[in-house]
């Protein structure tokens, strides 16, 4: 996994929960064409534990772009935020 990247440098950018929210972070970097990749400790679907940390998918990038990702993901946070506040001053 590490051939493409000559130090061998992969860093950890985000941690989730599941599988699935993995792959949707994943398929974001991508988008914005960051390579991106999931790390566990266990293969969820044949151990589904959620005990002490061990549910945890950590989504790892190559070092030179693990900046560029994180500001990404904090954008969407931002916006994310920004946009369920509208949500509940344009409900009441």
């Amino acid at each position: 996994m590490t051939a493409n990247y000559p130090d061998g440098d992969l860093v950890p950018v985000h941690v989730c929960y599941s599988d699935g929210e993995a792959d949707v972070v994943i398929a974001f970097l991508k988008a914005n064409e960051i390579d991106a990749f999931a790390s566990s400790c266990i293969a969820h679907s044949v151990y589904p534990i959620t005990a002490d940390g061990l549910a945890e998918v950590h989504v790892i990038v190559a070092g030179e772009s693990a900046q560029a990702a994180r500001a990404l993901l904090a954008e969407y946070a931002a916006q994310s935020l920004s946009d369920e506040k509208g949500r509940d001053t344009n409900d009441t």
